[in-house]
Parts: C-alpha cells; structure tokens; sequence
C-alpha cells in the first residue's frame, strides 16, 4: 500500500520547513560569534565588542565597487548575493502558504519587519554591523522568493498538489547544496568544531611551554635558538640537551572533505638527529624543574622557510622602524600601550607569512600621533582605510606601526589600527 501524501500533509510539512528555516536564520545572522545563553553578557556595561551602524541607503554598494577596484569584485558580488538569497526561501516558503496574489505585498513588509529587527538587535547586542543596505537587501530576497512561486506556478499550471511536490524536491536540494557551502565555507562560524586526532606527543607537558621561537643550530649536546627571526629584534639564547631529554617533531595531516578534522602526529627524534634540523625550524621547549636552560621536552615543527637545502634569505617587511603585533594593555593616561610583536616576512618564493613571537615591547605615542583605521574585507582580500583616534587603541587590535626604537621602547609617528569586518 502506497503513502500518499494530501495537500494537508504538504503544508504541514511547509509549516515544519518554515519554523527550521527561521531558526538556521537565527543562528546565521545573529548568533554566528557567539551562544543564546552569551547575550546577556552583552549588555554588561564596559562590555567591548564590535557593532557598526550605517543609515546611508545603498552605502554598502558604494563600498564594494570601491572594494572591486582593488581586485575583491567577486567577494563583493557574493556577498550582495547572500544577503539577498538568504531571505529567498522567506518569499517563497509564505507565498507556498497563503498563495492569494494579495499576500505578496504582506510577505514583503513581513520580510521588511523581520530584517529590521535583525538589524537592531545587532546593534544593541554588538552582534556586527548594522545596515540598512541589509534590509533592502533582504526585502529584495524575499521579493524574488515569491516570483520563484509564481513561476513554478505557472510552470505546472496552478495544480496545487504538483506544486507542493516540485516544491519539496527544489527545496531538498537547495537545502543540501547550502548545507555543503556552509559546512566548507561558514562551518566553524555555525558551531562546527574542530576535532583533532593525535598520535604520540605523550611526554609534552599540558603547561604552556618556557620557551617558543625558532632554532638557529645545535648538536646532540646543545642547540642556539632565538625568539624572533626579526633580526632588528631577536633575542638568542643557548639550551642543554641531557640524554634524557624527549625530542618530537609534530606534523599535521588534514583532509580536503573533511576540513573541521586534523591529525597531529609527535614523532620521536633522537639528539643526534639536531645536526640535520634546519635552520629558523619553529621549536617548543620545557625545561627540566632543577635545571633551568636545560631542556626537558622539546618538540620540533617545519621551518619558516621552504626550498630543499640550504638556508632562505627572507625579505623582512619589518625593520626597528616598523613593528607590528596585538595590543595587550593600554594605559591611556601614559599615552602608552604593550605590544605582542608579530614576525611578518616574505619567504623566496613570494608567500607572506606571520607568526606570534613572545616578545612585548612598551610602545610610547604623542597625543597628535597619527591614527587610521583600516576596514579589512574579505579575509584580507580588500580593505578601505579611514581616520581614527586614539581612543580606539584597545586591547587586542591588531596594529602595524611606524616609528624608532630606542632602549627597548618603540616611539610611534604613525599607527594603522586592522579591523576585520564581516560584512
């Protein structure tokens, strides 16, 4: 006996659908960074996080065809796109439940409503940027989610039940192909965790390690490293190496299919093998508790460099007139601030990288010092700068520097502030 399923049974199933959809909304819009449970937290005073507010119709275009110009048109075009595309399924899925032509313009201003309300309460709960360009956008979304009901209508010829079919199977693999975009692109932002599988590595201690920088040379007896490969900065030191001492070089293994899942793999090196490590390799040091500078545990990860043999010369963006890092506190009254310098260099085959260093640095600035802000979109594909103060120098920007140093102090003529905005 077949199951056959009566128009009741579609709009029930539509009803299901809609309330699903409102919910993935939800978490999409205004819980991407952050839990139900984490909003009150938001209203805290002296809570500091990120909201942005724009009132100017269509500014948002303005800004992308500006982006465009600097080689991001696609990025811009994508996220125009999503912001209208998410609300599709809006118009269409109301249009499949009250289906009189009358119901369109009720659909609209209940779109209109919903994004406006989205909107406000990402401002007051510093949830991301406020626009209005969003709920034109939006509404807009929601505008094409009824013209696509009304062309399928037309299409099987206003036969209701054949609609509620083609319905199901458009939707199921509109679902699925979202599903896919979003769990390679968005998933760590819609609450897929990362899971990492280790082997070995059994002798690391769970204490944050004494030391972490780079190696410069050694043998089985001691090596030389350094904490920064900045030559303008770094600080070299000499470490033991006693027969006891457990050496691993870690490697990481991912999966293209599967990429919320790492493998970590510690293997067992010998101290005679620390002739053959090449230079500027990243390495991780416990000391012994009765010996300091004397290693414990040291793990061993790849160099900064690439090539087979030899050593890389490196191009350093950063001179001691230039640094760059994350603010760790600021004592506005001083006119100072603490930084975290970040190694930032051009390896020979033209790659940028950087990496954290553990090296703080006090950095001193006048009140009339120079301030921007850069507005970075698009995961640093495009970026649009603009005047800033220095009341926006807090804990934990991210800020590139000009200026001198002097007696471990860094004196700054001018000071980029990076934000990272999620547009």
């Amino acid at each position: 006996m077949k199951l056959k399923l009566k128009d009741k049974h579609f709009q029930s199933i539509f009803f299901g659908i809609f309330i699903l959809y409102l919910l993935i909304l939800i978490k999409i819009i205004l819980l991407k960074d952050t839990s139900l449970a984490d909003l009150p937290k938001h209203l805290v005073p002296g809570y500091e996080g990120f909201r942005s507010l724009n009132l100017t119709p269509f500014q948002t275009f303005r800004n992308f065809i500006s982006i465009g110009k600097n080689g991001a048109f696609l990025w811009g075009i994508s996220n125009i796109a999503g912001n209208a595309l998410v609300f599709l399924p809006f118009g269409y899925l109301l249009s499949l439940r009250f289906s009189k032509k009358q119901a369109g313009f009720k659909i609209m201003i209940s779109a209109f409503l919903l994004s406006l309300t989205f909107e406000c309460l990402q401002f007051i709960f510093y949830l991301g940027s406020a626009d209005i360009d969003d709920v034109i956008l939006n509404t807009f979304g929601a505008f094409l989610g009824i013209v696509c009901f009304r062309i399928l209508s037309i299409i099987v010829r206003h036969q209701t039940h054949t609609l509620y079919k083609m319905s199901l199977i458009l939707g199921m693999t509109a679902f699925l192909g979202a599903s896919l975009v979003g769990y390679f692109e968005f998933g760590n932002r819609l609450g897929i965790s990362y899971k990492e599988e280790v082997q070995g590595g059994e002798k690391i201690p769970k204490s944050p390690e004494d030391f972490s920088g780079y190696f410069l040379s050694g043998n089985d007896t001691h090596l030389t490293v350094t904490n920064s490969i900045d030559p303008s900065f770094h600080e070299t030191q000499k470490i033991q190496i006693k027969e006891d001492t457990t050496i691993y070089h870690v490697t990481y293994k991912s999966n293209p299919l599967t990429p919320y899942k790492t493998q970590t793999i510690y293997k067992l090196y010998t101290p005679s093998q620390m002739k053959s490590i090449k230079k500027n390799t990243q390495i991780s040091i416990w000391f012994q508790k009765t010996q300091k500078q004397t290693a414990d545990v040291i793990v061993l990860g790849d160099p900064v460099t690439s090539g087979e043999t030899g050593d890389q010369k490196m191009s350093f963006s950063n001179d001691n007139t230039q640094l760059t890092g994350y603010i760790t506190s600021v004592k506005p009254d001083a006119q100072r601030f603490t930084l975290n310098k970040i190694d930032s260099y051009d390896t020979q085959d033209g790659a940028s990288v950087s990496t954290s260093t553990k090296i703080y640095l006090p950095v001193s600035y006048q009140k009339n010092v120079e301030i921007k802000i850069r507005d970075v979109y698009g995961n640093g594909s495009s970026y649009k700068d603009r005047d800033g103060t220095i009341k926006d120098l807090k804990t934990d920007s991210f800020v590139s520097m000009k200026g001198r140093l002097k007696d471990q102090t860094f004196y700054a003529d001018y000071i980029m502030i990076s934000v990272f905005q999620d547009l």
